[in-house]
């Protein structure tokens, strides 16, 4: 623990916010914008260039195809952020670089799944999910490469997937820095 230095000597902070990933990076972001909140945020984050937190690490996929009418909302609010990230995390007029590919998610299901995974896509298409159901003579010919014979049918996301989405949180770029950034990182 003697290693961790403070990015700044405050001695008081109203949040602390442990883990500067894109969950932690988040929440400081949304915590600074917000103009009713006068307190001070700190983040501790032990990877100096998020390279190796689970953002830095993961994919970075965003999908609509949730069981929960919140985590589809969630997921749609998140994904549009991030398709505008550039206007939000603007600094000073200068627009971060955020490589944003969408492509999609393919949920697939046997016999036995296939309600469920049918339950789960009228939900998300009531919230408006950018998805398709697809049948398993569907998926065959979409995706000729895979093997249909215990399948019944699939749930494919039409967008939503983020290539490097760990730039969004590195810190060390100060172009992907928040609008108002927290009090302080610490590692």
């Amino acid at each position: 623990m003697s290693d961790i230095k403070p990015a700044f000597n405050n001695s008081h902070y109203d949040v602390i916010i442990i883990g500067g990933g894109i969950i932690g990076s988040s929440i400081a972001y949304f915590l600074s914008a917000n103009k009713n909140f006068k307190g001070d945020v700190l983040v501790i984050e032990k990877s100096p260039n998020h390279f190796e937190s689970s953002t830095g690490l993961s994919v970075g996929g965003i999908r609509q195809q949730f069981s929960t009418p919140e985590n589809i909302e969630i997921s749609k609010y998140g994904a549009e952020f991030i398709k505008n990230a550039n206007n939000h995390l603007s600094v000073d007029g200068e627009k971060p670089y955020i490589p944003f590919t969408e492509s999609g998610y393919l949920f697939l299901s046997s016999e036995k799944g296939k309600s469920t995974l049918q339950k789960n896509f009228n939900l998300q298409k009531k919230h408006n999910a950018e998805i398709v159901y697809l049948s398993d003579k569907e998926l065959k010919i979409r995706f000729p490469w895979l093997n249909v014979d215990d399948l019944a049918g699939g749930c494919l996301g039409c967008k939503i997937r983020c290539e490097k989405l760990p730039s969004l949180v590195n810190n060390s770029n100060p172009s992907v820095s928040l609008s108002k950034r927290p009090t302080g990182y610490i590692r």
